[in-house]
């Protein structure tokens, strides 16, 4: 899978399943009809995470927790795409922690991480405070988390390769 942009979070979402790494139900393509992220919800049940494939700054994110919210937040949205583009994916939320693993990698599928950060104080989407190491004491949980990250870098190059 060739990346050519960091902020393209569909690519992301596939390269995710490519890498056989566990995640979140999502739709598969991207979306400017409110009306497959309806279809999504009914099939996957509320809350879900409705985002801009090209956001960025925590534009583009709405957190629908039921069906009277959909319409209005699933067009608003959309309108702050800059491609009108969204995917929806089941919503992680209460009591999950939003941990980044940092990646270098060469562009012929040689990566090595540089450790975990909690990014888990958010405002608005926008990460506030960053921790390195997290403080998710589960150890072995981390080292999993790592590893899925690496798997998934392994099946990305770069849209310029070196």
């Amino acid at each position: 899978m060739y990346v050519s942009q960091e902020t393209d979070n569909h690519v992301i979402l596939l390269t995710r399943k490519t890498g056989n790494v566990p995640v979140s139900p999502a739709l598969h393509h991207p979306t400017n009809k409110v009306e497959d992220i309806q279809h999504f919800a009914a099939n996957v049940g509320y809350p879900v995470m409705v985002k801009a494939v090209d956001g960025g700054g925590g534009r583009g994110i709405r957190l629908i927790r039921n069906e009277t919210q959909l319409v209005s937040l699933a067009k608003r949205a959309i309108e702050e795409s800059p491609s009108k583009q969204v995917f929806a994916e089941k919503a992680a939320v209460n009591g999950f922690r939003h941990i980044e693993v940092q990646i270098l990698g060469d562009g012929t599928g040689n990566v090595t991480h540089l450790w975990e950060r909690e990014c888990s104080i958010q405002r608005r989407y926008q990460k506030v405070i960053e921790l390195a190491p997290s403080v998710v004491p589960d150890r072995k949980l981390i080292a999993k988390v790592i590893e899925d990250a690496l798997r998934m870098a392994r099946h990305v190059r770069p849209a310029f390769p070196p």
